[in-house]
């Protein structure tokens, strides 16, 4: 087996990438975001490094984390037709953070972003789509927007009805939802 600790093994920006998952997912934080940084210098998927990143830091502080999502879009946007599906999930993922801190109108506005970049790429009955209709909904019964909660995922609901056996998974999410 391979020694995780040990730099040696660890040179090239893949191996970066795993080992800051690894350590990630075992909650040090401190070494993941050390090969997090040499993939940022790698210059290798850097938007997913800081991606990371801010997933990692926004369990404790929203706003830190919310600078590394922004780093991470700010890349993504640059060719946003070779990251179709990390770029809408980014966009959440800044709604999610805005949410979080209050910003309802900012977080509004990164769903709608997220919501209309799926719908037109891929059409207003994929699931993809529909996954951020019901992100949207979740962020409007969250802060008592019950009318808008309503609505959007009852929308989803009817939308979701003509989804093929493969996404039946974002049905029933949906469905568990209301």
């Amino acid at each position: 087996l391979i020694n995780l600790q040990n730099e040696s093994y660890i040179d090239t920006p893949f191996w970066s990438f795993l080992t800051g998952l690894y350590f990630q997912d075992k909650g040090n934080y401190t070494i993941a975001e050390r090969y997090y940084q040499k993939m940022i210098k790698f210059e290798y998927n850097e938007e997913r490094a800081y991606y990371n990143l801010g997933t990692m830091y926004a369990k404790s502080d929203i706003q830190y984390g919310l600078n590394f999502f922004l780093k991470a879009l700010q890349i993504l946007e640059i060719d946003t037709s070779k990251y179709q599906f990390e770029y809408p999930y980014a966009l959440e993922k800044m709604a999610e953070a805005h949410a979080a801190l209050r910003n309802f109108s900012e977080a509004e506005k990164y769903y709608d972003k997220a919501i209309n970049f799926n719908r037109n790429l891929f059409g207003n009955k994929s699931y993809q789509a529909l996954e951020r209709y019901v992100g949207l909904g979740l962020f409007y019964a969250k802060f008592q927007k019950y009318n808008k909660a309503i609505t959007l995922l009852s929308d989803a609901e009817i939308l979701s009805s003509g989804l093929t056996a493969n996404h039946r998974e974002v049905r029933a999410n949906i469905l568990n939802t209301l």
